[in-house]
């Protein structure tokens, strides 16, 4: 137990699931997260897996890594990788990402049970359905 009354718990290994916006509106943005995103990706213990989802708009959502790790992918590669999504498209539609992200968990789980999600935005959704449907 630390001094603020939690308990600190450490776990053999983790899934870090980053889910980045790149709607429009992260224009001014999108540069820094990306680099954002590449200096995270080097305090990322070997073992870990990490799987990066992007998205903006209706049907523009992708699974760009999916439970890569550092020990069997090099971190420049994946760098690589995360400098050809350093651009934005279309708007905001967040319930396709969440999606995918239940998607990689459920898929991967056998190999790691503890996971990590972060979702970058700035935005709200703009959906051809309700905001509120979409929240």
């Amino acid at each position: 137990e630390q001094a603020d009354g939690t308990q600190e718990v450490s776990v053999d290994r983790l899934h870090h699931i980053h889910i980045l916006d790149r709607s429009g509106s992260m224009g001014s943005y999108i540069k820094r997260l990306i680099e954002n995103v590449k200096e995270t990706v080097d305090m990322i213990p070997d073992n870990d897996l990490i799987s990066v989802i992007w998205f903006s708009g209706r049907g523009e959502c992708k699974t760009l890594l999916k439970g890569l790790s550092k020990s069997t992918t090099s971190t420049a590669d994946i760098k690589k990788l995360l400098d050809t999504i350093a651009s934005t498209v279309g708007m905001t539609c967040f319930s396709e990402p969440l999606e995918e992200t239940n998607r990689v968990i459920d898929e991967l789980k056998a190999m790691c049970e503890n996971y990590n999600v972060t979702l970058f935005t700035d935005g709200q959704p703009c959906v051809p359905w309700s905001d509120e449907e979409e929240e």
